[in-house]
Parts: C-alpha cells; structure tokens; sequence
C-alpha cells in the first residue's frame, strides 16, 4: 500500500488531480441528483420556455420546453454514469472471461475466442451500434448490452496477451502442482496478477462508452425522451445556438471534461499501477544524475 502511494505521489499532476476530482464530482452529482437538482428535470412550463443563463430560479436557463437546464444537465450525467458503467462492467466481464480462456487452454479455445474479437473489432463501433439499436429500439439497457459487445474485444486481446506471458510463471505452475482446480487457477492466481492493464482499459472504456452514448443519442438513437441525456440536449440545443447558445455549450462542455478527465485518469492509472516506476525519487533528479 505504501508503495502504491508512493507511486501516486511520484506520477501526479495539477492536471492529473483536476481530473479526478472532476470524475469524483460528475459521480457524485449522478448519485445525488435526486437531493441536488433544485428541479424535475422532465417538467414542463412553455410560458417559461428559453429563459438566459442567470434567471433566478434557473441559474442555466431554460429549455424550449421551459424545463431547467441545470437540473436536467444533472440528471443527465446520471445516465451518462449509468450507461458507462454498465456497458464498461459488462465488457470488462465478458471481454476477460473470453481472454482468459483463449490464453490459458489456447488451441481451439484461442482460436474461437480471438477470431470472435476479431469479426465484431472489423465493424466500426459506432456504424454496428447504430445497426443493432436500430433493428432492437433505443433504451438505457440496449445501450448497455450493445456498448458492453463493442468494447468487449478490447478486454480479451488485453488479457489474453497477459494470460499468455504468465501462465508459464512459477506461481501458476505450483498452484498447478498441489493440484489446485482450473478455475481456481484463473481467478486466483492469475486474474489478479493481470488486473493492473485492465484497471487502466476500464477508465478508458468509461470515456469512450460516455462518447459513443452521447453521439448515438445526439442522432436520436440512444435513450428515450424525455429522460435527460448530454447527447441529447445538445442535439436540441443545436436549434437555438444563435438565440440560446448556453442551451448547447452547457451539455457540450459537460461531455468534453468528463471524456478528458477519464482519458487522463487511464494514463495516470497506467503509472500508479506500474510496479516499475520509479517513486523513491522524481525523474528530474534521476535524470541529473545520470548526466553527472
């Protein structure tokens, strides 16, 4: 543990500090929205309707439906979140058990499972998305279950190549030894000695499922109105930017820093999981050092 901090200290930045606490409070805004939001975000008053950012009551304006913005920006990373999870658990699960088996029994398992990866990594995400929520209708599990489909070959090529490097090591091979089952193998003595490149594809999985939702309901294929989606109140923001940009920028922005701020956290991860890094001193003095 106190490695891992060290490691932390060692390979962070003020960028790197913003982003998280920006992950930690579009999180926090999506779990609290129901305490948070100073209105229904789904209720309507048309003699309301495209109120300016500021006015009292309605600190980011209103729709054209008069239903306020900030509550349904709140909301809306809710489903932002809620998506994104999903769809990022569901691939890690299904995308990992694929790549354990084709790394570990190899032969026709890795044949199977790899060529699999293979045909759904030749379309491209976001044309098969729009193919398969066309043919089975929007809605919130739809994106969860197509979303956890397309990212799941990134997990099993990720660990199928860990799998590969370790399964030949001495304490796969002494588990082995004292007669330890398979599975018992897999998710105890190897899965854990790999999770390191897999923590670090989940928070780059969370930004690309948050992107990929936010373009397919921005096309009017994602979730349902009037449920608060990003994607979505940009797409109906776009009709008013010359009146009300604000109705655009405030959902553009909000899909902007979170997509940066989970890609950034994925870079972080990959150091403070990185046994190999250097934290008993920074890389500045190391470096003077050798040219000493």
């Amino acid at each position: 543990m106190k490695a891992f901090l060290k490691r932390i200290h060692a390979h962070s930045t003020p960028l790197r500090y913003a982003a998280v606490a920006v992950v930690f409070i579009v999180i926090a805004v999506a779990i609290l929205a129901p305490l948070v939001a100073p209105h229904d975000p789904i209720a309507q008053n048309v003699a309301n309707k495209l109120r300016p950012v500021g006015t009292p009551g309605h600190l980011l304006g209103t729709d054209q439906f008069g239903r306020d913005s900030l509550s349904r920006l709140i909301y809306g990373a809710r489903i932002e979140i809620v998506v994104a999870v999903g769809a990022t658990v569901f691939a890690c699960i299904f995308g990992t058990f694929l790549g354990l088996m084709g790394g570990y029994f190899g032969r026709l398992v890795e044949t199977v499972t790899m060529r699999l990866t293979d045909v759904i990594l030749a379309f491209p995400p976001i044309i098969l998305a729009l193919l398969i929520v066309t043919i089975y209708g929007s809605g919130v599990m739809t994106l969860i279950v197509v979303m956890g489909l397309l990212f799941a070959p990134n997990f099993a090529r990720i660990t199928y190549g860990q799998v590969v490097g370790v399964k030949h090591a001495e304490y796969v091979e002494a588990a082995k030894a004292i007669g330890a089952p398979t599975p018992r193998i897999l998710l105890r003595t190897v899965l854990p000695n790999i999770m390191s490149p897999i923590a670090v594809q989940m928070s780059l999985t969370l930004a690309s499922t948050i992107l990929l939702e936010s373009g397919l309901s921005f096309l009017g294929l994602g979730v349902v109105p009037p449920t608060a989606s990003w994607g979505l109140m940009v797409a109906e923001g776009q009709r008013f930017m010359a009146s009300n940009p604000d109705l655009l920028l405030a959902p553009a922005i909000a899909v902007v820093a979170t997509i940066l701020s989970f890609s950034i956290l994925g870079d972080a991860l990959r150091d403070w999981l990185d046994p190999r890094s250097r934290t008993s001193r920074p890389r500045t003095a190391a470096l003077t050092e050798v040219r000493a």
